[in-house]
């Protein structure tokens, strides 16, 4: 069900993209290296892969939330389709996607925003956005994990709980909840950013994000993409490395939580030193 649509591919919020940090070098995991073979040899196997990718780079881009009708869908939906992107809210139940999307589109005040059931948002997409609680991540990516296949993927919820004032980090399995969504599709491409940001910000489109994100993935082109996603919505981000790194990006946010709580408010944080 479509809601709303523009002509125009939107203004486009101007970013310079950061260049990838140097390897630091170091012992190496011959696990991981048989995990980077396994992924090289996927993308190789999936022509069509690269050419969403340029798509998501350049162009105005197929958004799919799966989960969408929480904060995270509403926010940074409303502020990818206002920034010229084709938006698609997803839900177990349509009739929730298609009030959800009402909502996006009265956020953006303009854009193309539509609604379907998850199952059927996907298809079309360029990207797909996991955009429900982080406890439910890992169901909802193994249950729809055949329609990931070839899809660049964005994580962005934080396995972080709170018990009496205290947050923690609960590290899934695989070590972050991306790398869980990594092995629970594993030919889908799966990039973690996004995790530093209280999702309720995004809601607030007359306000600037004023934060940086580090962007993880072992895709380069998905990698890439995320990151001008993220500039679209006025988030500087950072390469930060391959996805095993999105463990210690979500665990920090266990810390940002302590922060808030100590000083009763909403940090996000900007790295500096970085190449102009």
């Amino acid at each position: 069900m479509r809601l709303g649509n523009v002509d125009g591919a939107g203004e486009r919020a101007a970013s310079a993209r950061p260049p990838r940090p140097d390897d630091t070098g170091g012992a190496r995991d011959p696990d991981e290296d048989d995990a980077q073979a396994a992924r090289r040899s996927r993308d190789d196997d999936a022509p069509q892969i690269a050419h969403a990718s340029a798509e998501a780079v350049h162009g105005r881009v197929k958004i799919a939330f799966v989960g969408g009708t929480g904060p995270a869908g509403l926010g940074l939906g409303a502020r990818l389709a206002r920034a010229g992107h084709d938006v698609a809210i997803g839900s177990r139940s349509e009739e929730r996607a298609r009030d959800a999307a009402a909502q996006v589109l009265a956020l953006a005040g303009d854009g193309s925003v539509s609604a379907d059931t998850n199952e059927k948002v996907i298809p079309a997409a360029d990207v797909v956005v996991l955009s429900v609680r982080a406890d439910a991540q890992p169901e909802t990516v193994r249950a729809l994990a055949g329609l990931l296949d070839g899809k660049i993927v964005l994580s962005m919820a934080n396995p972080v709980t709170v018990a009496q004032g205290r947050a923690s980090f609960q590290a899934p399995p695989a070590g972050s909840l991306a790398e869980q969504a990594q092995n629970d599709a594993p030919r889908a491409r799966v990039v973690s950013a996004l995790h530093e940001i209280r999702v309720s910000r995004f809601a607030k489109l007359e306000l600037a994000i004023d934060s940086d994100t580090i962007v993880t993935g072992d895709d380069a082109g998905a990698k890439e993409a995320i990151m001008a996603l993220c500039a679209d919505v006025g988030v500087r981000p950072v390469d930060g490395g391959p996805l095993s790194n999105s463990r210690y990006v979500e665990a920090f946010v266990a810390v940002l939580v302590s922060i808030n709580f100590r000083y009763k408010a909403g940090v996000s944080y900007r790295i500096t030193g970085l190449p102009s």
